[in-house]
Parts: C-alpha cells; structure tokens; sequence
C-alpha cells in the first residue's frame, strides 16, 4: 500500500515466476489476490472513520506502529 493522499493509497503488486505458467491465468489469480486485499482496505478505512483504538500486535504491525508515530510527530 502506497499513500497518494490521505483518503487515497495505491496497491503496488510486483510478481516474478520462474514455472511454465501462462500468463492468463497468472492475470486472473493476480486480480482475484489483489481485490481481496482492495475489500479488505476499504473495510478497514470504513471502520477507522470511527477512530477505534488499535489494538496492533508487535512483530506484525511494527510498521503500522511506526506510521503511526511519525503521523503523532508531523501533527
């Protein structure tokens, strides 16, 4: 995910393949991947318009807790 503005980020998706796979039917299971995730941010900023507390898990989300406070920092 790539923030562009700040009710607006990018799905970057990079994929290298070294067996015989055409690539159709890469393309169909790359767009079935990549919407899921789509689902799934959109949900998630549906929910955080509500401004819940996080509960992050900390290997995991230790990005998201840096994004976090950088943010804190910048306000």
């Amino acid at each position: 995910m790539t923030p562009v503005r700040r009710d607006l980020s990018r799905i970057d998706f990079v994929a290298a393949w070294n067996v015989p796979l055409p690539v159709a039917i890469f393309r169909m299971f790359a767009k079935t991947f990549l919407r899921q995730d789509q689902e799934t941010m959109i949900r998630q900023a549906e929910g955080l318009k509500h401004n819940p507390r996080l509960m992050l898990i900390d290997d995991a989300d230790r990005p998201a807790k840096w994004y976090f406070a950088v943010e804190d920092e910048l306000d």
